[in-house]
């Protein structure tokens, strides 16, 4: 199958980028899926110092760093002829070498999930967001991570985004809680309910679904 590329956008940080790469990338290789991880943030790469100690994901995750876009596009074309998939994780913010890293993941994406955790402020985000896949064509799908459906603050921008493409599943707030806990080990390799569990396959399932569609 021709690799898929799928970038996780926000403008700002906070709201669970992070959290998704990492755990979408841990349940596509626990499906049996090649998958690559991607840090694109040269200024505070968390994704790959927490990543690189993980026995699920230490062997497929990359770093990348480079003002040159023409870069970007061959590094992405060399780990295509090994990966089915390849997640990135982009900088909320433009950084200190390559002020322009999720506009490059964005225009080789097949794929943008905007990463909205809740609250008025990330609600603004995701149209700025939005607005770029727009004029750049990309299909992009809202991803609620670190989610609690029982926060007033996280209906009321559910609601308010009802009319915006989404994914159905979420990533809920406890996951942030365990992967904080159990720092370089995967979700999946920590002790998460079965419900949890079956919730994040599901979430995998319909990225794969998405990707197919579009």
């Amino acid at each position: 199958m021709e690799s898929k590329v799928i970038s996780l956008q926000t403008s700002k940080g906070g709201g669970g980028k992070t959290t998704g790469a990492i755990t979408i990338a841990g349940i596509l290789i626990k499906m049996g899926k090649r998958c690559a991880l991607i840090d694109m943030d040269d200024d505070k790469s968390d994704l790959y110092k927490w990543a690189i100690q993980s026995e699920l994901l230490s062997e497929h995750v990359y770093q990348f760093s480079s003002p040159h876009y023409k870069e970007f596009c061959s590094f992405i074309s060399n780990l295509k002829d090994s990966y089915e998939y390849i997640i990135i994780d982009t900088p909320p913010r433009p950084t200190s070498i390559s002020p322009y890293s999720h506009i490059f993941a964005l225009k080789q994406s097949n794929l943008a999930l905007i990463s909205v955790f809740g609250g008025k402020m990330e609600e603004n985000e995701y149209y700025k967001v939005r607005d770029i896949c727009d004029m750049e064509s990309i299909p992009y799908r809202i991803l609620f991570s670190r989610w609690n459906e029982s926060y007033k603050m996280n209906q009321l921008v559910k609601d308010n985004l009802k009319n915006e493409p989404k994914l159905v599943s979420s990533i809920n707030q406890s996951i942030k809680y365990v992967e904080a806990e159990a720092y370089g080990v995967h979700i999946l390799e920590s002790k998460i309910s079965m419900d949890e569990e079956q919730q994040l396959y599901g979430l995998a399932r319909e990225i794969i679904s998405t990707l197919e569609e579009i």
